[in-house]
């Protein structure tokens, strides 16, 4: 893009805004996968809870009573002292959040073509004097062939990026995990620091994670 073409940070805003506004299906689309995604990861965290209810004789209300997160914790919780059964909950869920989240930004990269394509077409002509009129009636590329072509075009970019979305993730949690594990290896000297420790790990989390979204959505426009 050349200089003169470059909007202001409002304007680019305005305008994006008002062309996803146009392409209003491609809202309900991400929206619609989105949903999905979270029904798939309930059907393994529902069968750790009923796991957990049949092997250690907890009470599956309380379990999911909390909602998803609340539920995985507890679950975890409850089959530490289980092995094999705290290794296959967590590779099932692992198997369906991996598989979810490559589906899922596959089909985000075709939604994304449609804003992108709809920008693209609602610029000004060439050559057109500052502050031309944007053309918004041809700012709408809604179209479900178009949407397929450019789903499978970018498949594999949103393949790379949603797998080193989840390494890192995979990452994180290990080393979340273990700096909890270590917990119970403290002498008691260190006990009194162990809330600190976990305040440290936890906000060092919520930051990593935030920094981590920032930089795979700018991938992901790029």
């Amino acid at each position: 893009m050349s200089a003169p073409d470059v909007l202001p940070l409002r304007t680019a805003l305005f305008r994006g805004a008002a062309v996803t506004l146009v392409n209003w299906p491609v809202i309900v689309a991400e929206f619609a996968v989105e949903s999905v995604y979270k029904l798939a990861l309930l059907v393994p965290v529902l069968g750790g809870a009923f796991m957990v209810a049949a092997v250690l004789g907890a009470d599956i209300q309380d379990l999911v009573a909390d909602g998803l997160r609340e539920t995985v914790a507890l679950v975890l919780d409850a089959l530490r002292t289980v092995p094999a059964a705290f290794a296959g909950f967590v590779a099932g869920v692992g198997l369906v959040a991996f598989g979810g989240c490559l589906l899922m930004f596959v089909v985000k990269a075709g939604t994304l073509s449609i804003v992108a394509a709809g920008e693209q077409a609602a610029r000004p002509e060439p050559g057109a004097p500052p502050g031309a009129p944007v053309r918004w009636s041809r700012a709408r590329r809604v179209d479900l062939g178009f949407v397929v072509s450019e789903t499978r075009h970018f498949a594999g970019r949103a393949v790379v990026l949603a797998s080193g979305l989840a390494g890192v993730y995979a990452i994180g949690a290990a080393m979340y995990l273990t700096l909890l594990g270590l917990g119970a290896a403290l002498s008691p000297n260190w006990t009194s620091a162990w809330p600190v420790l976990v305040l440290l790990g936890t906000g060092g989390t919520v930051v990593g994670v935030t920094l981590l979204h920032l930089v795979h959505d700018l991938l992901r426009l790029i």
